[in-house]
């Protein structure tokens, strides 16, 4: 299983850390996140397939130019920083 790194604002580490050092289940932050990340996908992907399919041809004008075949413009850190083995 591979791994990435995610950068979350302090504060809302801050509430996490919170729950994971009361004891309630967590074992770590990274439990907690996985956890919340698997709970709202389980309510998010349903609606997917309400969603009509978006063409798979660029929109004319071929977008800003600036995008990288496997970058998709964006930042390393809004694609969740660095990748781990």
């Amino acid at each position: 299983m591979r791994y990435v790194t995610i950068s979350l604002r302090r504060d809302l580490i801050d509430r996490v850390r919170k729950i994971v050092e009361a004891g309630i289940g967590y074992r770590s932050i990274a439990d907690f996140v996985s956890e919340a990340t698997r709970r709202r996908l389980e309510e998010i992907e349903p609606l997917l397939e309400k969603i009509p399919k978006a063409p798979s041809t660029p929109p004319a004008g071929g977008g800003c130019g600036a995008e990288g075949a496997e970058g998709g413009g964006m930042s390393p850190g809004a694609r969740g920083g660095k990748e781990g083995g």
